[in-house]
């Protein structure tokens, strides 16, 4: 359960609202940017607004994995220059 995890990696015991309210607005993006909206109100996401900071545009495995590993592959060079 979450209380075990918390437990066993020293987290706190119970999520930061900050926390909270920026997963919810990530899920109340992710509703209107990925076309979830079937019009039936989420009660969860009552007086949570999505973000108008980005939009998220869906990709195909392929492209995120080639995404992540250009930035792995960047942040690893930074690594090693820093070492």
């Amino acid at each position: 359960t979450d209380q075990l995890i918390r437990f066993k990696f020293g987290l706190p015991l119970e999520e930061a609202s900050v926390v909270k309210y920026a997963d919810l607005t990530m899920l109340a993006t992710e509703r209107r940017d990925l076309d979830i909206d079937d019009s039936i109100p989420w009660v969860i996401l009552e007086g949570i607004p999505p973000t108008d900071l980005f939009e998220i545009y869906p990709l195909r495995p392929s492209q995120a994995f080639g995404l992540f590993m250009a930035r792995f592959n960047e942040l690893m060079e930074l690594r090693q220059c820093a070492a």
